[in-house]
């Protein structure tokens, strides 16, 4: 007897993430601009609209590349990956973030929260630290 393999059902688009989808039609002036793609399989044969199916389909010249076609407008966008552009853009928006001063590095000194400069006194071998105020 043979074995049985239970497989995931694969979206049929990228699933959104954190309110992230880019998978619909680029065009401005389709009705269907900013409407995203259904991810779950949709109905295929004749009165299909009437089941609620969506106005995309999915093509491929090949399965790694697949594309979105508009039913209403014909554009082709190419379909994305909702989690790459998340990462991408947490990356580029990285430096807005506040980074921490550098400052003393005891929890219970008065000087905490000062800037630290580094200064190399005359006839001193190592580097020190020279705590200043704000």
């Amino acid at each position: 007897m043979g074995k049985i393999f239970s497989q995931a059902v694969k979206p049929r688009v990228p699933e959104a993430t954190d309110s992230i989808q880019v998978n619909f039609c680029k065009n401005p002036i389709c009705s269907n601009y900013g409407v995203p793609a259904s991810v779950k399989k949709q109905p295929r044969g004749p009165g299909a609209s009437l089941r609620g199916r969506d106005s995309y389909k999915i093509q491929a010249s090949n399965t790694q590349f697949p594309f979105l076609k508009c039913l209403l407008c014909n554009e082709h966008p190419p379909t994305k990956s909702n989690l790459a552009i998340q990462e991408e853009f947490f990356r580029l928006s990285d430096y807005l973030n506040a980074k921490e001063e550098p400052s003393c590095p005891e929890p219970l000194c008065n000087q905490r929260g000062s800037l630290q400069r580094k200064f190399k006194p005359p006839q001193a071998s190592e580097t020190k630290f020279r705590l200043t105020n704000k």
